[in-house]
């Protein structure tokens, strides 16, 4: 289970390089929307047009409390605030 990285005191990424922007947009309004998760696009590559979801440690209290119980012991580490 990994396909995101912890930015240290500031938040989270979900590599999400494949998507297209409108994909990514899309994503990010659904997480606000449904889940009360403030998610925002970062470019990781302008010219590859490669996109990733970033949620500011402001969200990472709310995305530990829907998706611990999913994670195993060892990944837990990438929820905890640092």
């Amino acid at each position: 289970m990994d396909d995101g990285a912890k930015v240290k005191k500031s938040g989270l990424l979900i590599h999400t390089e494949c998507f297209t922007l409108e994909e990514v947009n899309t994503l990010c309004r659904l997480l606000n929307e449904k889940f009360n998760i403030p998610a925002y696009p970062r470019i990781k590559n302008k010219e590859k047009s490669q996109w990733m979801v970033f949620i500011p440690k402001s969200g990472m209290e709310r995305v530990s409390d829907l998706t611990s119980k999913y994670f195993s012991l060892d990944m837990l580490r990438k929820l905890k605030d640092s």
